[in-house]
């Protein structure tokens, strides 16, 4: 059995925490390393998503999104409408005229 020596949330906390100190490119290393470790889970590709939108790479964070959500209905994940809604406002933010 693997040992790892923190667990999803803690790296998550660590992905938020440079991604609210505007260190978007450590947030995408840190959540990109979550995914890795954590393959099955929804949330860390959200997470991932989040942070490749706040840094403008919208085809990968789309990706990323819709990942978050066929993985939370796979595994049965009780977050799965909130993982919806996230995939849901960000195409309608790409899809409006404003970008917005």
């Amino acid at each position: 059995m693997k040992s790892k020596v923190m667990g999803e949330v803690q790296v998550n906390a660590i992905g938020y925490m440079a991604l609210g100190n505007d260190d978007t490119d450590g947030a995408i290393e840190v959540f990109s390393y979550n995914k890795t470790l954590y393959p099955d889970s929804a949330n860390v590709y959200d997470s991932y998503a989040e942070a490749l939108e706040k840094a403008g790479k919208m085809d990968e964070a789309l990706a990323n999104y819709t990942k978050a959500v066929a993985t939370a209905d796979r595994v049965g994940d009780p977050r799965l409408e909130l993982f919806r809604v996230n995939l849901d406002r960000f195409k309608k933010e790409q899809t409006s005229p404003s970008g917005e």
